[in-house]
């Protein structure tokens, strides 16, 4: 089974690239949610969206193992004539510029999770606001998005060459605080381990109820 929440960010920024207008026009919206697909592609220029990597991220602020980093890869493909590596910059610093905000991508996650909800007969995900701003319900799970690098090379398909833009990005995102229910329970207690770790508990809370006030 794959996982949902890294699916459906690569889809969402998939969306992002597409809409994009100057992206449009350069890569005729042959944009991919996967690492195959843009190799397959009878036409270039051509994009994919993939994950690299994920890793649990563990700090003072946030003990319990709930926010995550993507190694998230955007990797542009444009033929190899004249002229390429100007394609190349011409297609690194679109994607670059489409991505340089996390709400779009939030938008987009919310209007992919509201397409599937619609398809099963439910209701769309309510919306959020901040202090009385409308925001996507799903961007307060974004927590950045952060160009790392990008590589610029050729690569070698059978009889021909490619050139390859491959951008890497540091996508931080939040689970859910807490499942969607929770059995009811009279002892609740929590340490942590502050980074770095020693294995000792530096700090710990308890929360106990009375059975009575039971319902």
């Amino acid at each position: 089974m794959r996982n949902p929440r890294r699916a459906l960010i690569r889809h969402a920024v998939v969306c992002v690239l597409k809409e994009d207008a100057g992206l449009a026009a350069l890569t005729g919206g042959r944009v991919f949610p996967n690492r195959e697909e843009h190799w397959l592609a009878g036409e270039l220029p051509a994009i994919g969206v993939y994950a690299l990597s994920e890793e649990v991220l563990d700090t003072d602020i946030s003990p319990d193992p709930r926010e995550r980093r993507i190694s998230l890869i955007v990797e542009a493909l444009v033929r190899m004539a004249e002229k390429a590596d100007d394609k190349l910059d011409e297609l690194a610093w679109a994607v670059e510029m489409a991505l340089a905000a996390l709400g779009p991508v939030g938008a987009a996650m919310t209007a992919l999770v509201n397409k599937a909800l619609a398809a099963a007969g439910k209701d769309p995900l309510p919306p959020a606001t901040i202090n009385g701003i409308p925001r996507s319900s799903a961007v307060d799970t974004l927590l950045s998005l952060t160009l790392k690098s990008t590589e610029l090379g050729i690569a070698v398909d059978g009889n021909r060459q490619i050139g390859v833009a491959v951008l890497n990005f540091d996508l931080d995102y939040a689970l859910s605080d807490f499942p969607p229910a929770l059995p009811d329970f009279l002892l609740a207690a929590s340490a942590w381990d502050v980074v770095p770790a020693d294995g000792k508990a530096d700090m710990e809370s308890r929360v106990e109820f009375d059975p009575s006030t039971k319902e």
